[in-house]
């Protein structure tokens, strides 16, 4: 489980990447981190949020299970996509 330190900071980072992505990456890297945690923290743990958030606003427009295929969908492309970037 998360500890409720490790979620502010997680959701501090966030910001940072969606309001200046270039300052907030400098900060990561500068930290001594493995890779798995800035994967998981930054990349898996968003991916998980925000496609749970796309399937419930799917799912106002179309079937419960349409959705969750669009949320599950969503999750593959963004960590495929991140492992690719890397």
């Amino acid at each position: 489980m998360l500890k409720q330190k490790t979620i502010q900071h997680i959701v501090t980072r966030l910001a940072g990447l969606l309001t200046d992505p270039e300052k907030e990456w400098k900060l990561i890297l500068r930290e001594s981190t493995e890779q798995k945690s800035v994967f998981i923290h930054y990349i898996l743990i968003p991916g998980i949020f925000f496609s749970i958030i796309a399937a419930l606003l799917r799912w106002t427009t179309i079937s419960i299970w349409s959705s969750i295929g669009y949320g599950a969908i969503n999750l593959i492309a963004c960590i495929f996509g991140a492992i690719l970037s890397w």
